[in-house]
């Protein structure tokens, strides 16, 4: 079963071949999944919330800001072998819509079903405290946080999403904007505690004087944002 974990048609054979057989296929079907706000999103949250064990399966998750099918969910749960799926009664909620409340549509009813998630990776979502304090919920203890392409409206919000991660290790941040003109918050009013990281990308198009470059607080003193962000 391990020697077919790159054929993903193989191991959809296999997942419905005999009980024996599932749990491995899962464990190589559902590794890696991508979602988003769309009926992709819609029939995951489906399919955990009516098969919890398939969760545990989980290890990598990229989540994106757009929809990356335009069919029913009912036709994506095609991709996910043993899984049949009714129409949902709601229609997916749009792009206008903020990430955190896109996010908490899409995501499993109970917090602890994605708890195996150890790498997670964002992709074009608006960055804001909501997003942090739900993102939190679910996916504390992820070791790589991967963002591409995610804005604030200041950087004072973006400070607020690494302190979700306390257990990260590795924090890539690519292609991420935010304004200057709002000082970040201090160490001491930022929620949780920070994440003492191994390891810190940043991409050539990312602000990285924001992050790095002392700034003074309102006691006369200077704190680099990176230390309020990362415990450095």
């Amino acid at each position: 079963m391990d020697s077919l974990r790159d054929d993903r048609a193989a191991l959809q054979a296999c997942s419905l071949t005999c009980r024996s057989w599932l749990p491995r296929a899962r464990h190589h079907l559902f590794r890696h999944i991508h979602i988003d706000p769309g009926p992709r999103g819609i029939a995951f949250r489906k399919l955990i919330d009516t098969n919890p064990e398939i969760g545990r399966h989980v290890n990598d998750l990229q989540i994106s800001g757009f929809v990356l099918d335009k069919v029913s969910p009912a036709e994506v749960s095609g991709n996910w072998p043993t899984l049949a799926l009714p129409q949902p009664n709601a229609s997916p909620r749009n792009r206008g819509h903020s990430s955190d409340t896109t996010l908490d549509h899409i995501l499993p009813k109970s917090i602890d079903a994605l708890s195996g998630v150890s790498s997670l990776r964002l992709s074009a979502l608006s960055i804001s405290k909501e997003l942090a304090d739900l993102l939190h919920k679910y996916f504390s203890a992820v070791k790589t946080v991967i963002l591409t392409g995610c804005r604030a409206g200041a950087f004072r919000d973006f400070c607020y999403l690494p302190r979700a991660f306390s257990q990260t290790e590795c924090l890539h941040i690519i292609d991420a904007q935010w304004l200057r003109t709002v000082l970040p918050p201090t160490a001491e009013t930022l929620p949780g505690r920070p994440p003492t990281l191994k390891s810190l990308v940043l991409s050539r198009k990312v602000d990285s004087t924001t992050v790095v470059i002392p700034v003074p607080l309102q006691s006369g003193t200077y704190c680099s944002p990176s230390a309020a962000l990362y415990n450095i």
